[in-house]
């Protein structure tokens, strides 16, 4: 038994090695075998479980800013943004019982929440999917849902009756299940969370899940639009990236101002959640995304300039005040089991 388990990690520091030489050769492409992510997913599962065991309560550098409303009513916050041409939060929820998915928006600074809307489409139908991040490019909401990103003027949401309907404007179609945005300037990020589950729940294409320059792997990507022209893109309701990136597992949003990037990843109800800030490098690699070659850049946990841990189950953030802002999904009903629970929207250091 014992030379068939060092036979087994013999050939898995071969298969890896060979990863990491090929792609050390100039090949940005180079994917991890199914093996290895499996092996890679069944390590993640022991980490998780041994984390359980240092179970905290108190993080110092998370700071409570207000309450995230809705809860009561079953609602799962997923999506944050600042709106900062009108001083506002956005949150984005989505409920089990395929009730109406809804967007909240909320005084930035007395924390009150100011309205909330039924999400629906262009032709009247009720939104029911399960919405994920959003972010704010002039005067749209951008809500990222499936394998599209809606558009939804902000101006339409303001002037709709509270708890009534505010009606999406347009999609733009993504090259992967759109789980997470956030926008700077005209640009647009939207990118696809992945986590390991035995039931592949959150599987990514294989040709996605690389090899990365510091011998790393990463099973996630980002794409970024040029949104410039928002209204051709949302017409067309296509458009090719300008640019990918390789993630990390288990980022549930990002954030940019125009130097740093800062992610916030999680994957359980008690494991804590880590809010990373990364410099974007400059990168020689390119990859064929949708048949056109775009700059491919990487974000690996090694990378990262400073990794500050926050409570369980961390979702949407965005810049606000100088700080990584952003709330929880452990504050809803469905999630009474996590350990501490924290339905509030809150600042990092």
């Amino acid at each position: 038994m014992l030379k068939k388990f060092i036979s087994l990690l013999l050939c898995l520091c071969i298969v890896l090695s060979c990863g990491i030489f090929a792609f050390a050769q100039g090949s940005y492409s180079k994917t991890v075998p199914e093996a290895v992510r499996i092996i890679d997913g069944i390590g993640s599962l022991f980490k998780s479980l041994f984390g359980l065991m240092s179970l905290r309560m108190d993080y110092p550098d998370c700071h409570q800013l207000c309450e995230i409303p809705e809860l009561e009513k079953g609602y799962v916050p997923q999506g944050f943004c600042y709106i900062d041409t009108h001083n506002l939060f956005a949150i984005t929820y989505y409920r089990d019982d395929d009730d109406n998915s809804i967007l909240v928006l909320m005084d930035a600074e007395s924390g009150e929440r100011v309205k909330t809307v039924k999400l629906a489409y262009e032709d009247g139908d009720p939104c029911l999917a399960h919405v994920g991040g959003v972010a704010d490019v002039g005067d749209s909401l951008l809500i990222s849902s499936g394998k599209s990103v809606r558009r939804l003027k902000i101006a339409d949401a303001l002037n709709a009756e509270d708890y009534g309907y505010a009606f999406f404007c347009g999609k733009l179609a993504t090259h992967m299940q759109a789980s997470y945005v956030c926008a700077y300037e005209n640009y647009l990020f939207v990118g696809q969370f992945y986590t390991f589950t035995p039931t592949n729940s959150y599987e990514t294409p294989a040709e996605q899940r690389l090899y990365t320059p510091n011998g790393k792997r990463n099973y996630a990507m980002c794409e970024k639009y040029d949104l410039s022209d928002m209204d051709a893109v949302f017409k067309a309701e296509s458009a090719d990236p300008i640019m990918v990136i390789s993630m990390p597992n288990d980022v549930q949003g990002i954030a940019f101002d125009g130097e740093i990037f800062a992610t916030s990843s999680s994957a359980t109800a008690r494991n804590a959640s880590k809010i990373r800030y990364y410099n974007l490098v400059e990168s020689e690699y390119t990859y064929n995304m949708a048949g056109a070659e775009v700059p491919l850049y990487f974000l690996t946990e090694k990378d990262a300039i400073k990794t500050v841990k926050i409570p369980p189950m961390s979702e949407g953030v965005d810049w606000f005040n100088g700080k990584v802002t952003g709330i929880f999904e452990s504050g809803a009903q469905k999630f009474k089991n996590a350990r501490p629970r924290t339905p509030y929207v809150c600042s990092y250091e």
